[in-house]
């Protein structure tokens, strides 16, 4: 088999033998042999950069391994510029300039870095069509609406899940255009996947003593659907239960247990109607965050999962923007910044930081076309996060979307055997805001405690693998194969793995391990940076990836295989 370019061999070895495959160790190793693998042809510092940067990505990609992150990716003037000179030293006899880069492009795929469709772009979205398969219906939808000059909201999520392979069963349109364009046995697939409920609220005992608590003596105040109605004398009435139940739980030191943390948001719920006022259109963003987040402070505390706010930046989606535009942006040298989240949540062990999920906030005036642009954005991170984590094992999230005082829960599960993300339906919630919407409340703080329990288990599952590789790490310099330990760890990967991802039956799990060489791990899209070049525009499009909102907006076509 003819090998695609000199030092191929070299770099397959290098990605394959490496658990976090790492760019510039690569380089660092193989420094003098660049230089004369790229001889080829004339070439500048920066090319020579992107298109050793490019194969690097593709390779680690091809191989399913995650890059590990850091500051060693980014562009070296100096280094490269003395290996491109070494390399054009070494050019002798040919004078047509021979770039890789165009050469190994991902075969008719519509190109990021032009402004418009050319007639061979055109041709190929024309010649996608469905095959039937999940990943082909998500193609062929955005294929489609590629082809289309204006663009509407819901367009624009459509082409951006569907490049990053992203099944949203959450938002009602995409789950009925998804159920319109596939096999019958697929959909039958993703409902059987969509109907595994796996929740854990309050436990009986606390929801029996929550029932007390809120129970009134007067049967008659009800409404049509048998809920208790409740006024605004029953808010004084019911905290007083609330905190003789804290103080009793307190004397017999019961202040760590799930009973006293539900008394504990009850309480702040109840006493937030104060603050709240009648017209929440006004409030901020941050308001709406701010009152929400002190639950979840509750809610993990002392759970070894840490919540990082303040517009945090995702090292998953810089990992993938990275990526990206080495793979499609070969002449962009600058530096890529990470998606900034409104809440991340993380966790660690011996300071090594892994994201779990991303969560996010808008005002509740916000327009449905920065909702639907919100929950696209939400999506796709969550994917990058989830495609960093399932090398611990875990191949499911839940996350968090909030739209002033109401929201919902979704899960996000990597199914490997399809090679697709599939976000199932929401569970809605209310923050209870005064007296009239107390019967909220229930569902509101059961919803958080199944957040948690999910987060924390999955937290637990990461740390002890992290636990394990350094405890390997300690001794692998002084011994000379660790494939039994590797060898165990996998398997308890897969065990896992069968166990979170709810895999419908054994025989798909077998398929998939048969298959597994025929996979890769998706790109995930995010809107590329501008530049000062004009670009294609469009009516109506909404990028809530930059956080902001506009009557114009520019797209830009991705590669995807």
């Amino acid at each position: 088999m003819s090998v695609p370019f000199p030092g191929y061999k070299e770099l397959q070895e290098f990605v394959t033998n490496s658990a976090t495959p790492c760019f510039v160790s690569f380089i660092n190793e193989n420094s003098k042999r660049i230089s004369m693998w790229s001889s080829g042809y004339q070439s500048k510092p920066d090319t020579l950069y992107t298109l050793w940067r490019r194969r690097f990505c593709l390779e680690v990609k091809r191989q399913n391994k995650i890059e590990v992150s850091g500051p060693s990716k980014n562009y070296n003037k100096k280094i490269w510029s003395l290996l491109c000179r070494l390399a054009n030293k070494l050019f002798e006899t040919s004078l047509q300039v021979k770039i890789d880069v165009l050469n190994e492009r991902l075969a008719a795929a519509p190109s990021l870095t032009k402004n418009v469709i050319d007639d061979a772009e055109r041709e190929c979205l024309e010649s996608t069509g469905n095959d039937g398969s999940i990943q082909g219906c998500l193609l062929y939808l955005a294929a489609q609406r590629l082809l289309k000059q204006d663009l509407d909201s819901n367009d624009v999520m459509i082409i951006k899940l569907g490049l990053s392979r992203v099944v949203n069963f959450v938002n009602p349109l995409m789950k009925n255009l998804l159920l319109e364009n596939l096999k019958k046995e697929d959909v039958d697939y993703l409902l059987r996947f969509n109907n595994v409920s796996n929740k854990r609220g309050m436990t009986e005992d606390v929801e029996n003593t929550y029932d007390k608590i809120m129970e009134k003596k007067k049967d008659d105040e009800k409404d049509q659907e048998g809920n208790v109605i409740y006024n605004e004398e029953d808010v004084d009435v019911i905290l007083s239960k609330i905190q003789m139940k804290k103080g009793e739980l307190s004397r017999d030191r019961k202040r760590q247990t799930e009973l006293y943390l539900v008394l504990d948001c009850m309480e702040y719920l109840l006493q937030s109607f104060d603050i709240w006022g009648t017209d929440l259109a006004n409030n901020s963003e941050t308001t709406f965050y701010r009152r929400f987040a002190s639950l979840l402070d509750k809610m993990f505390m002392k759970t070894n999962v840490e919540l990082f706010d303040g517009e945090t930046g995702s090292n998953a989606t810089k990992n993938e923007i990275e990526n990206n535009k080495a793979i499609f942006f070969d002449t962009n040298t600058a530096p890529a910044y990470s998606r900034k989240i409104d809440l991340l949540v993380k966790c660690s062990e011996q300071k090594k930081y892994v994201e779990i999920s991303s969560n996010e906030w808008k005002r509740s005036s916000c327009t449905t076309i920065v909702k639907t642009a919100q929950q696209s954005k939400n999506l796709r991170i969550n994917a990058a996060i989830l495609k960093n984590i399932k090398q611990y094992g875990v191949f499911d999230t839940m996350s968090l979307d909030m739209i002033g005082t109401s929201g919902y829960f979704s899960m996000l599960h990597w199914l490997p055997d399809q090679n697709i993300f599939f976000a199932r339906d929401a569970w809605p919630i209310q923050m209870p805001t005064s007296y009239l919407s107390m019967n909220e409340m229930k569902n509101f703080i059961n919803t958080l405690l199944i957040f948690k329990a999910s987060t924390v288990k999955r937290s637990n599952i990461i740390r002890a693998l992290l636990k394990r590789e350094q405890q390997i790490g300690i001794i692998k310099p002084l011994i000379s194969s660790t494939s039994a330990s590797t060898s165990t760890s996998n398997n308890q990967q897969e065990e896992k793995q069968k166990s979170i991802t709810l895999l419908p039956s054994q025989e798909q799990e077998q398929q998939f391990e048969v298959n597994r060489s025929n996979n890769h791990n998706p790109y995930i899209f995010f809107t590329p940076s501008r530049d000062n070049t004009k670009k294609r525009k469009y009516s109506a499009i909404v990028d809530n990836d930059q956080e902001e909102c506009e009557d114009r907006h520019e797209h830009e076509h991705e590669q995807d295989i």
